[in-house]
Parts: C-alpha cells; sequence; structure tokens
C-alpha cells in the first residue's frame, strides 16, 4: 500500500497538477472589477493614506482582510498587483488539492483517494476561482489545515496553533465564523478535548475581540461594509424568504452544472442521520453545511460559476471520498464496485468541465481587459480631485487614483450598503436621491444592448436606471461614450455649469 500511494503522489498526481496548471491558464486573463477594489485600497494604503478607497473615508470595503493584508506586502515589494494577486491564489489551489489529497487517505487508504484531489481540480468553478486573483484559495486552504490538525493531532502546541488559524479563517471570510466553531464544537463534543481545549479557544475568543475592537474603532462597524452591501437584511419576511429560495436554487444550479458532487449531497444527509458513522466524515458534512447556510442566507452571488460554493467544493471531495469507503466497506472490498464508482466520478466531472458553458466567461476576459485598456486614458477626462459617481469601483478608480468616488451600489460607501434598497431580488443597492446630495461632478453610467436593440441604463444593471430616473440626472449631460463591448457603453456625464 506505502508502494502504490508512492507511485500514486510521485507519478500520477504530478501529471494531474501540470493539466490542471495548463487548463487553469486559459482563464489567466479573466478578471473581476471588485479585484480592483483591493488594488486601490492597497495602493493607498502602502502610500501612508490608511485604509480607505478614498482619502479620509475609512470604510471596509473589501471582503477579505487577511487577503488585503497580504496583498499589501505585495504592494510594498512591488509587486504587480494582479499578476501576484492571481499567481498565490494559483498555488494555494495546488497546495489545497496536495492537502486534499492527504485527507482523502486519511479516510480511504489506497489509490482511490487520489479522486477527491482529482474531481475538486478539474471542477470549472474550483480552477476558475483559483485563477481569480481573490481570497477564496487562502479561505480553502486556511479551512483544510485547521481540519487536518482537528482530525490528526492532539499536541498542545498544535492547538495553539489550531487556534490562530481559526482567527485566520475568521478575517478571511465573512462566513469564517461558522466554519471555525464548527471545528471547535467538534473537537468539544466530537473528539471530547474538553481541557484541552481551554486554552485554545480562550486565545481565539481573544484575538477575535481584539480584531472586533479594532475594526470597530477603524472602520466604525464590527462588520466589513461589504456584508451590509451584499447581504445585510432581516432574518423573517417576503423578501429574505425569496432571498433563501434563491441561495437553495443558487446550490442546485451550482449541482447542476457539476453533477459529479450529487452522491457526496445525497452521503451527507446519511452521515448526519448517522451521526456516529464516521468522525472524519462528521466534521466535513458540518464544514460543508456552514457553507450552505451562507449561501442561503446571502441568496446566492452574481459572479459567473458559483462563487460562494467553491469553498464547498473540496469538501464535498472529501466526502466522495468517504462515500468509497462505505461502498468498500460494504461490498466487502469488492474492488470493482468501487473502482467503478471511481472512474464514474472522475468521468462525470471531466465531462461537466468539458461541456461547461464558457460564453459569460469568454466574454467578461474581453469586456474588463477592453476596460483596462481604456482606464488610463479616463484620467484626461475627469480631472484630478473632483468628485464622480459610479456603479463599478474596481478598474476605472483603481486607474483614477486622484479622483474620489461615490460607489453607487455601497461597496466602499457605507450610507448606501445600510440604508439603500435593491430593485427586486437584485443582489446590488442604489441610493440615487443620496448620490445626487453629494453633488459629484461626473457621473459614469454602463448601457447595454440586447439582441442588437437601443442601449438601455436597465440593461446594464437597474442602479443605472434608477439614477437615470431621478429628477437629478437632469443636471448632467453627456460628455464622453467609451465602446468597451459590442453591445456594452460607459457614458461620463459632466454636471451643468462645471
Amino acid at each position: 500500500m506505502i508502494i502504490r500511494r508512492t507511485i500514486i503522489l510521485n507519478l500520477l498526481l504530478p501529471v494531474l497538477v501540470a493539466i490542471y496548471l495548463f487548463l487553469a491558464m486559459h482563464f489567466f486573463a479573466w478578471v473581476i472589477d471588485d479585484l480592483y477594489i483591493y488594488f486601490r485600497y492597497v495602493d493607498n494604503f502602502i502610500s501612508g493614506n490608511g485604509i480607505a478607497f478614498n482619502k479620509g473615508e475609512y470604510v471596509e470595503g473589501f471582503s477579505s482582510f487577511l487577503w488585503f493584508l497580504y496583498l499589501s506586502i505585495c504592494g510594498t515589494l512591488n509587486f504587480p498587483l494582479e499578476a501576484a494577486a492571481k499567481y498565490s491564489s494559483l498555488v494555494l489551489s495546488v497546495i489545497n488539492a496536495l492537502i486534499i489529497y492527504r485527507l482523502s487517505s486519511y479516510i480511504i487508504p489506497g489509490k482511490y483517494s487520489i479522486v477527491a484531489a482529482v474531481i475538486t481540480l478539474f471542477s470549472l468553478p474550483y480552477m476558475l476561482w483559483a485563477i481569480s486573483g481573490f481570497e477564496l484559495m487562502l479561505y480553502i486552504f486556511l479551512t483544510l489545515i485547521a481540519s487536518y490538525i482537528a482530525l490528526t493531532q492532539y499536541r498542545k502546541s498544535l492547538m495553539i496553533f489550531l487556534s490562530l488559524l481559526l482567527f485566520l479563517i475568521v478575517i478571511t471570510r465573512p462566513e469564517g465564523i461558522l466554519p471555525s466553531l464548527a471545528i471547535l464544537a467538534f473537537l468539544y463534543f466530537a473528539k471530547g478535548m474538553r481541557s484541552e481545549l481551554k486554552l485554545p479557544a480562550l486565545l481565539f475568543s481573544s484575538l477575535l475581540i481584539l480584531f472586533l475592537l479594532f475594526r470597530y474603532s477603524y472602520f466604525g462597524d464590527f462588520l466589513p461594509n461589504t456584508y451590509y452591501a451584499k447581504i445585510g437584511h432581516d432574518f423573517i419576511g417576503n423578501y429574505e424568504l425569496r432571498s433563501y429560495k434563491n441561495g437553495l436554487l443558487y446550490f442546485l444550479f451550482f449541482l447542476k452544472s457539476n453533477p459529479q458532487f450529487i452522491p457526496a449531497v445525497l452521503f451527507s444527509v446519511y452521515v448526519l442521520l448517522k451521526v456516529r458513522y464516521s468522525k472524519p466524515m462528521l466534521l466535513f458534512v458540518v464544514l460543508f453545511y456552514c457553507q450552505i447556510v451562507f449561501i442561503v442566507i446571502s441568496g446566492g452571488d452574481w459572479m459567473v460559476q458559483y462563487r460562494f460554493a467553491v469553498p464547498a467544493i473540496p469538501l464535498l471531495a472529501l466526502i466522495t471520498s468517504g462515500l468509497m469507503k462505505y461502498l468498500a466497506d460494504k461490498f466487502n472490498k469488492n474492488s470493482f464496485a468501487v473502482s467503478l464508482s471511481a472512474v464514474a466520478l472522475c468521468f462525470v466531472a471531466a465531462a461537466s468541465l468539458k461541456l461547461n458553458d464558457y460564453s459569460v466567461i469568454d466574454r467578461e476576459i474581453i469586456l474588463w481587459n477592453n476596460l483596462k485598456a481604456i482606464a488610463p486614458s479616463m484620467n484626461g477626462v475627469i480631472p484630478a480631485g473632483s468628485l464622480a459617481a459610479s456603479g463599478a469601483c474596481g478598474i476605472m478608480p483603481y486607474y483614477m487614483r486622484e479622483v474620489n468616488f461615490i460607489d453607487m451600489v455601497g461597496l466602499t460607501n457605507s450610507h448606501i450598503a445600510k440604508n439603500g434598497y435593491r430593485s427586486g431580488m437584485w443582489f446590488e443597492r442604489s441610493l440615487p436621491g443620496y448620490v445626487y446630495s453629494l453633488e459629484p461632478q461626473w457621473l459614469i453610467m454602463w448601457k447595454r444592448s440586447i439582441s442588437g436593440g437601443e442601449y438601455l441604463f436597465n440593461n446594464a444593471a437597474p442602479v443605472y436606471n434608477e439614477m437615470s430616473l431621478d429628477p437629478g440626472f437632469a443636471d448632467y449631460e453627456l460628455s464622453k461614450t467609451y465602446d468597451v463591448l459590442h453591445d456594452v457603453k460607459i457614458e461620463f456625464y459632466k454636471r451643468k455649469g462645471n
């Protein structure tokens, strides 16, 4: 068995990783506008202007404080930020696959342990977001390492290290508090580590409280502004119930596009019903449902390829290993039955990767790279020191560093994030009256044409339509138009009389 595992690790895994990297690099040009929000914060921070999107305005307009700190280190070292973010995320995605293989070997030793790594690496959402430059791969890395320690280690020194890991998980993603508490609960109840857990739990709590006090004193809130802008709502009400429904549908559509994970979801129910079935499976299932809770509460996400479901992929892959272990025991280690299930899962993963719809990804590659090419020239249109309102506050504000921005959808504006309204079930908030009350000199508006029809604000996003319908829009006149895609325009409106 040791020889077999060595062959898999030394020969098969490197080949699979090489194929994965080759395929992932196909998406390297893909970028999301929000990534550049991090970069503007980093640019201000390392320039001595504090953690601010606009100088002097301290709003936590990003999702991951730890990822912001890491990118700030990269910026201080003069690394190109986009390349640093993307390559770091990609490297972490490979490390995650190796940890998944190790954890899978803990569940089902032998050749079948490779399946979990395969169905993770060759899942399109995982592959795409691994190259995105966002914090997801760091979040997965920390969660997997914490899980490995919780399952395999008992040393006091590692328990102290675990408490630090759990704190880092919390400041990497807003939902990180859920898996952190789940791991502590697992150690306390499932592993019976009551006395051993006192010091780590105290350290974790102390670090969390200190961070929350820092966040409140610096930003004026215990939660990041992105929580209010993207999620913030009550728990009971018509909107909330529709949001929960959308969250469930979001995950079901993820399963439809990635059917290799359906058996793991079904098996997770069995594990919950048979709570004493397996401690590793219990931990991975609970962590998986923590992510499901977040997806349901948030109502899903508008970004391509199921960003909020990506942290669940390694957990589903490890639950799949548990399913194969269950089949092996059920059929008295009948290698044919287990081999057939392993091959079928890998085939379905490959087929879903091949048959997925890439048109939206290809469209975004062209759109955002066109904007990156145009954005530096926009400095010649909007003068330094101006106040501009924009719904897309990533790429353009990054290149217009000396322009102050009002984020129409509230990611970097706390007033809109907390007081803005949503159109129907659209994720983004808007508050046109407030924006116009700040008297911006410039409006940056998007229009889109559908099927060759008229260019309309509402086709781009509700916020632009609502801004255009407000009486304040009459005070502005069109100054400049940019064609960023065959059916998308960006229009600059200047305040009359300026």
